[in-house]
């Protein structure tokens, strides 16, 4: 049975968390295309305003349900990596609302971070992925994707890549964490494998299009990025499909613990 059907013949909302750790034992081995983030590389993060230090703009120290890409228990820093853009608070604002994370007609806080150390992420992709995306970046990776699948003829771990990425790629319009449990434990896996500092996938909301994610390790985020500035912004909807984003104050950090807030916008 491929992937879905084995998940489908799950209950997930009673999280059946030893029958998914037997499915991606059978997976193995994967392999997972690597790319470095350079320095000075930079990640947007966008997150609901309710503090004024840099902790609450960074990772959720003790997460208490599963995301895409982490487990309970275990802080995962999640992100837009900057890909060159002709407008950037574009690029800023599908991030925000596309992927969920601002509230709808609140204050929220785009944070803008610094790659000090290179970062060697995995790279969750297959060329079946959103296909029509006009996404460079990801169109460069699936090739190089490609490369590796011809140069090592391995149609079979092609064929579990390509059932991988569906996964990652769904939409969870219900927001139950349970429906992220294959994708939790599988990067979990692949990270405890592998020592990356993370892994990136295209953006499930944006169909690929404009930006990358990226999801980081607690150590990576500690020891191999800083936090730049900040903007917070009111986020409004105006109708069915619109948004809009209006910036209040900008933001700075001296001593990478406090922000001070200054009434210019970036």
């Amino acid at each position: 049975m491929s992937i879905e059907e084995v998940l489908n013949t799950l209950d997930l909302s009673k999280y059946p968390v030893d029958e998914i750790n037997e499915l991606i034992a059978r997976l193995y081995p994967l392999g997972l295309l690597s790319c470095p983030i350079s320095v000075g590389s930079t990640i947007q993060r966008i997150t609901p305003y309710n503090d004024d230090s840099v902790q609450k703009l960074s990772y959720n120290p003790n997460p208490q349900k599963y995301g895409r890409a982490n487990i309970p228990h275990v802080p995962m820093f999640y992100g837009c990596l900057d890909i060159p853009n002709d407008n950037k608070t574009t690029n800023e604002m599908i991030v925000a609302i596309l992927e969920g994370k601002a509230l709808n007609n609140g204050v929220s806080i785009f944070s803008t971070w610094r790659v000090e150390q290179t970062l060697r992420v995995g790279c969750i992709i297959h060329p079946s992925i959103f296909p029509s995306s006009n996404n460079k970046f990801l169109i460069r990776l699936k090739l190089q994707y490609s490369l590796l699948v011809k140069k090592h003829r391995n149609s079979q771990i092609d064929k579990v890549w390509k059932q991988v990425c569906a996964q990652f790629s769904k939409r969870n319009p219900s927001r139950k964490d349970y429906n992220y449990l294959f994708t939790a434990l599988l990067t979990q896996k692949l990270l405890e494998d592998s020592h990356y500092d993370g892994i990136m996938y295209p953006s499930v909301q944006t169909e690929g299009n404009v930006c990358m994610n990226i999801a980081l390790t607690k150590d990576a985020v500690d020891n191999k990025i800083s936090f730049v500035k900040a903007q917070k912004s009111l986020i409004y909807k105006e109708d069915v499909d619109t948004y809009r984003s209006t910036p209040l104050q900008v933001g700075i950090s001296n001593d990478c613990t406090s922000i001070v807030w200054s009434e210019s916008a970036i």
